[in-house]
């Protein structure tokens, strides 16, 4: 069948049938290209937009400028070893898609809240995902096989990446999520005490003090003191027996940091089921572990931190080697150079009373004065001191006016004296404290004797020498001399 076909006169007219159909055939085709043509346009076009709008986003500048809460993270960023890294580089996924969500629709969103003055008003969740970490030119995981030191605790990336938080993997923002000035992404070690301190983990999560202290049972030598873990341990001592008092806080969900993104806060039953919290929460809004839960705390506290001193003010200024002015003259070597707490010898399981069984946790077998020897030292400095500041006191009773000088030392001697008595320990919680002030109390009576002109008497049991006869001069006086001579 042609398009144009012979008539019976022999005219060759038009198919009019086969022209239409080829009118809209070429029409229908004509529109195909031009929608082609737009698409490809648009996408093009979109395309570059994209683009450019990756290219700009990009730019720590860009963070900065124009969302002014970045300006710490950026300022973060400037001093940190990932400076000359583009924040498109972290922040964006690798991949078409991560461009997508990073340079179009984040903005977008990011846009939007502050327009409609939302912005803020929840907690912003900002994901890095591991792949952008573990890209060849960043951290290898190969680089991260094996242990590593970190603050004197040992650390396994393997170990933390294989699904042992209710069968999860941890994301490397779980641990490098901090900012502090010249790290942009530190690791933020209470993330550490939050799995291995709080109780309901301590099945799936290993938290005997050996797993992070590897070569705690060796040798230490702390503030010139020299200490064998190994002795002790050999002994049955636990790490807790000296080391005590060492975290702080449960971990546990406060109901009230859910009420900042949820009006109302989550039933009771939603909380309890654990895992189905930490997919929602951390896995697709990559909550971070202190967006819910407490802080737990991890240390070993000073010595003078346990709050016994608050009652037992004596005991307390006689082991921290204390003047009434607080000042600190000689300290207790448990407490100056070791940084014991009281706990350490009055434990709990004997009602806090320290016993010889407790001396014996670390000098058993060793040499040296016991608690009766330093007591009966101590009672007789005590006796002394105590004697010295009674003649003092008569003697000053039987003068009509006192020196006021004499009374001001009189009444020092008699603080430090009675911080002496009321240390119940009887020298034992600071001997070389209680021997400076036991002979400090001595002194002060002496410099107070000497202020008054009162001869200080003489030892006990011994007989007094008889007076010698005083000469005189020949004409009575001897300031009268140098009238003549």
């Amino acid at each position: 069948m042609a398009l144009l076909e012979p008539t019976k006169k022999g005219k060759l007219v038009r198919h009019w049938p086969l022209w239409t159909l080829l009118i809209i055939v070429v029409f229908v085709v004509v529109l195909v290209v031009a929608a082609v043509a737009s698409v490809l346009f648009v996408v093009a076009g979109g395309s570059w937009a994209v683009y450019l709008g990756h290219k700009a986003t990009e730019q720590p500048g860009f963070c900065a400028r124009m969302c002014h809460v970045m300006e710490e993270s950026v300022e973060s960023w400037r001093e940190s070893s990932h400076e000359g890294v583009l924040c498109a580089e972290c922040h964006n996924k690798p991949g078409p898609r991560g461009l997508l969500e990073g340079a179009v629709i984040a903005p977008m969103k990011e846009s939007w809240l502050i327009i409609t003055s939302n912005y803020g008003h929840k907690p912003i969740a900002v994901d890095i995902a591991d792949e952008s970490c573990m890209r060849e030119s960043c951290h290898k995981m190969k680089n991260l096989q094996g242990k590593t030191s970190f603050k004197r605790v040992v650390f396994d990336h393997e170990e933390h990446l294989d699904g042992i938080i209710d069968g999860k993997n941890l994301k490397c923002v779980s641990c490098h999520s901090q900012m502090v000035p010249g790290t942009h992404m530190a690791v933020a070690g209470k993330v550490c005490f939050i799995c291995h301190f709080k109780e309901s983990t301590k099945d799936d999560v290993p938290h005997e003090c050996g797993v992070c202290h590897e070569g705690a049972m060796d040798i230490v030598t702390y503030k010139g003191m020299r200490f064998d873990h190994q002795s002790s341990d050999a002994l049955g001592h636990a790490c807790e027996d000296c080391h005590s008092d060492i975290s702080h806080g449960k971990g546990e969900v406060n109901p009230e940091k859910c009420k900042v993104c949820h009006e109302g806060g989550h039933p009771e039953e939603k909380v309890q089921d654990v895992a189905s919290m930490h997919e929602n929460h951390v896995v697709v809004h990559n909550a971070r572990c202190f967006d819910c839960h407490q802080e737990i705390g991890h240390t070993i506290p000073d010595a003078f931190e346990v709050a016994c001193g608050k009652c037992h003010l004596a005991e307390d200024m006689m082991y921290r080697g204390l003047d009434g002015r607080g000042h600190v003259v000689v300290p207790s070597k448990k407490a100056g150079q070791l940084e014991m707490d009281c706990t350490v010898c009055h434990q709990e399981d004997a009602d806090y009373l320290a016993t010889e069984e407790s001396c014996d946790m670390c000098h058993e077998g060793k040499k040296g004065r016991t608690i009766e020897d330093v007591q009966l030292d101590f009672q007789r400095r005590l006796v002394k001191a105590k004697d010295a500041l009674v003649e003092l006191r008569n003697s000053l009773a039987e003068r009509s006016k006192p020196s006021p000088k004499a009374l001001l030392i009189s009444d020092a001697a008699s603080a430090s004296l009675e911080l002496l008595e009321s240390d119940g320990s009887k020298g034992v919680h600071n001997p070389e404290y209680s021997k400076l002030l036991a002979s400090h109390v001595r002194d002060l009576v002496k410099t107070a004797r000497k202020s008054v002109q009162a001869p200080s008497p003489p030892p006990k049991k011994t007989p007094q020498k008889p007076k010698k006869e005083e000469k005189k001069a020949p004409h009575g006086d001897l300031g009268e001399c140098s009238n003549c001579h």
